[in-house]
C-alpha cells in the first residue's frame, strides 16, 4: 500500500507535468498565433480563387461556426481557469492545516511522562522534516518517489511510538488528547496528498488546445473570406488566449513559474522543533 502511495503520486504528478513550463510557455505562443494566420491564409487564397471564377463569397456560415468555437473556447477556460485557482488554494489551505496539526501534536507530547515524552516528540520532528523539501525534490521520477517514501516511513514510526508513549499510567484524558493529535496528524497528510494530486486531466488540456486552434483557424479564416487584412489585432487575440492558457498551467505547478507554493513555513517549522528538542 505504502508502495502504491508514492507510485501514485509520482504519477499523478508525472501525467500532470509532461513538459517543463517553460517549454510550454514558449510553445504555446507561438503555435496559437502561427494557427491565427493559417487561417487567414487558407482563407485569402480560397477567397482570390472564388473571385478569379467570377463566384460570390459567402462566409456567412463561416463565421456562425467561427463564433460557436469561441464561445465554447471562453466556457472551457472559465471552468478550467476556476477548477486551476481552486486546487492552487487548496494545496495553500492543506499545506497550512498540517503545519498547525504537526506543531499542535509536538506540544500535546508535552503532556507525556518520561522516557515516552522525549521519544514522542522525536518522531514527530523527524517526521516534520520529511514533510519538507525544496523544489529540486519534484524534479524527477526517482525524487518524487523519495520524497513520498520518506514520509510513509515516518509515518509507519509516528503511531507505534505515540501508543507505547501513552501507555500504561497515563491519565485517560492525556491519551486521549495525544492520539487524537497524532490522529489529525495523519489526516492532515491525507488531505494534503489528495489536494496534491488533483490536476486537470491531460486530455482537457488537450481539447482546449485543440478547441483554441480549431477557433482562430476559423475566425481568421472568416476574416480573409470578408477581405479583412491581417493585422496585429489577430495576434493579440491568439496571445492573450496564450497567457491565460499560461496562467492556467502556472497554477497547477506549485513548484515552478511565477504562482510558487510558499513552504518556507515549513522549513520554520522544522527548525523550531528541532530547537525545542536541543532545549530539553
Amino acid at each position: 500500500m505504502n508502495d502504491l502511495t508514492a507510485v501514485s503520486f509520482s504519477d499523478a504528478v508525472g501525467s500532470a507535468q509532461l513538459l517543463p513550463l517553460w517549454v510550454l510557455a514558449i510553445f504555446v505562443p507561438l503555435v496559437l498565433p502561427m494557427c491565427s494566420y493559417l487561417g487567414y491564409w487558407t482563407g485569402r487564397v480560397k477567397r482570390q480563387r472564388l473571385l478569379a471564377d467570377g463566384n460570390n463569397v459567402k462566409p456567412r456560415a463561416s463565421e456562425d461556426t467561427s463564433t460557436a468555437v469561441m464561445a465554447l473556447l471562453g466556457l472551457l477556460l472559465a471552468f478550467t481557469f476556476s477548477f486551476a485557482l481552486s486546487r492552487a488554494e487548496d494545496r495553500r489551505h492543506t499545506q497550512v492545516e498540517e503545519i498547525a496539526a504537526i506543531g499542535t501534536a509536538f506540544l500535546q507530547a508535552d503532556l507525556v511522562a518520561e522516557p515516552g515524552r522525549t521519544a514522542l516528540r522525536q518522531a514527530i520532528a523527524a517526521y516534520a522534516e520529511t514533510r519538507w523539501s525544496d523544489a529540486d525534490a519534484f524534479v524527477n521520477e526517482d525524487l518524487i518517489l523519495d520524497f513520498v517514501s520518506r514520509t510513509v516511513q515516518a509515518q509507519e514510526q509516528l503511531w507505534p511510538v505515540a501508543m507505547a508513549a501513552i501507555g500504561g499510567d497515563t491519565p485517560a484524558p492525556i491519551k486521549t488528547m495525544v492520539a487524537g493529535g497524532i490522529t489529525e496528524v495523519l489526516d492532515a497528510h491525507t488531505r494534503r496528498y489528495s489536494a496534491a494530486v488533483q490536476y486537470i486531466p491531460l486530455f482537457a488540456k488537450l481539447m482546449i488546445f485543440v478547441v483554441a486552434c480549431t477557433g482562430l483557424v476559423l475566425t481568421s479564416n472568416s476574416s480573409a473570406m470578408n477581405g479583412h487584412e491581417f493585422t496585429w489585432r489577430n495576434f493579440l487575440v491568439a496571445m492573450l488566449l496564450s497567457v491565460v492558457m499560461i496562467v492556467v498551467l502556472d497554477f497547477e505547478r506549485p513548484r515552478e513559474g511565477l504562482v510558487k507554493l510558499d513552504n518556507s513555513q515549513f522549513k520554520l517549522l522544522v527548525e523550531e522543533l528541532n530547537g525545542m528538542l536541543d532545549a530539553g
